[in-house]
């Protein structure tokens, strides 16, 4: 069968990669899954990210431990799903997500080729975010859904899928933003208790920021520990909060998110040394938790409008 072009972007069977490698949430679906055509998977000890492409026919996937979003991003295609009981069938086009609860096993028929983004939440993240919306966690059921129009999930998965070509020491960060952001959407709208409406996501702490004292606490922790892996739970803890509540609190205190905050602090740490010492670039980068001079090069063109190296000539 002729499958058409192959997507260049996704090497053919290309290894687990990312900071948990084979310990992926996605471990148990990728042993599954001998007519994989072509895999990219990334684990931030948390979220999980996959991006596959699926030959026509039958797979079956046992009951993993996270909620998956899958979000299909090649042709249209027929597909049939079985799931708790239940067939369900319809034409999957790009607009479209799919929503299967952890511990659900669950299989899918594919007419043609498919190549589809996976991104795998922990039933921690949802926790934490029903127990931060006044709900009691234990009494959560997250429902499934197929082949729905939700623009906010297909809109943070493809931020989170683009992130497998990332190399940066921010993304972690980042990552787990999109990722609580994810599941504080669906404890609201894909959830037992979601009322028939749309939720405003600021509503709750609308009016609120960090004290003084708090907000100084946490840029002098980002300020010690631009050179480290900063992740989310790392900043919030400074501050004394859940990653979710201080995500919203920092944004409204200073206008910028803790990922954003963090990689405009790098870019500024960056231009301070490259024009008060003769540190090779290689080493600034490293001294402020960029992953290479490539790296920290284009964030400062993109902040600057200037290569590294020319703003050191022009000092």
């Amino acid at each position: 069968m002729d499958r058409g072009p192959r997507n260049p972007d996704i090497p053919e069977r290309q290894a687990v990669v990312g900071s948990s490698g084979a310990g992926s949430g996605f471990a148990g679906m990728n042993r599954n899954e001998t007519q994989l055509l072509a895999q990219q998977v990334k684990d931030w000890g948390g979220v999980s990210v996959a991006r596959y492409r699926f030959p026509p026919g039958e797979r079956k996937v046992p009951a993993l431990p996270g909620h998956i979003l899958r979000l299909h991003v090649s042709d249209p295609h027929f597909l049939v799903q079985r799931l708790d009981g239940r067939t369900q069938e319809q034409t999957e086009t790009r607009e479209l997500i799919t929503i299967i609860p952890a511990e659900l096993p669950f299989e899918q028929i594919f007419e043609t080729e498919s190549e589809d983004y996976n991104v795998m939440l922990p039933n921690q993240f949802v926790r934490r975010a029903a127990e931060e919306s006044n709900l009691d966690p234990d009494l959560i059921e997250i429902r499934d859904c197929f082949c729905q129009d939700d623009p906010y999930v297909r809109q943070l998965g493809m931020a989170l899928g683009a992130e497998l070509q990332s190399d940066s020491l921010g993304e972690q960060l980042y990552a787990e933003a999109l990722g609580y952001a994810l599941a504080v959407h669906l404890v609201r709208k894909y959830s037992a208790f979601t009322p028939g409406k749309q939720y405003r996501y600021d509503d709750r702490l609308s009016g609120r920021v960090l004290s003084t004292p708090v907000l100084n606490r946490v840029l002098e922790y980002v300020e010690a520990n631009l050179a480290t892996r900063l992740t989310l739970r790392d900043i919030a803890v400074a501050a004394n909060l859940s990653p979710f509540h201080f995500s919203r609190l920092f944004r409204a205190s200073i206008g910028l998110s803790p990922h954003q905050y963090v990689l405009q602090r790098r870019t500024d740490r960056a231009r301070e040394l490259l024009l008060e010492t003769s540190l090779a670039i290689s080493e600034i980068a490293w001294q402020t938790g960029f992953a290479d001079q490539s790296h920290l090069g284009r964030h400062i063109r993109r902040r600057y409008g200037e290569t590294p190296r020319r703003i050191r000539e022009n000092a």
